[in-house]
């Protein structure tokens, strides 16, 4: 049974375990509860790529996009603070 995340992710329960998955091509980022974060291919833009109203906050922000790492299908897009990029 497949239960819907967030668009283009989804969650898997079968009785082998539930794995979160790219609803797209089905690649298995973890075990559900755990952060697909952590294995999605993750890109960095400057503020300005989410609109020319960015630029008061070049200086502090980045707009982070996160990708399937087999099909590049886009999971999520955030602004996140520089500080957080370490």
């Amino acid at each position: 049974m497949n239960f819907p995340v967030q668009e283009n992710l989804e969650v898997d329960t079968n009785p082998s375990g539930s794995k979160i998955r790219c609803s797209k091509c089905f690649y298995v980022y973890c075990e559900s509860g755990e952060d697909w974060r952590r294995v999605a291919r993750v890109r960095h833009f400057i503020a300005t790529k989410a609109g020319p109203l960015m630029k008061d906050f070049m200086d502090r922000l980045v707009l982070e996009q996160s990708c399937c790492p087999s099909c590049g299908v886009l999971l999520e897009t955030r602004m996140i603070e520089k500080t957080e990029l370490g």
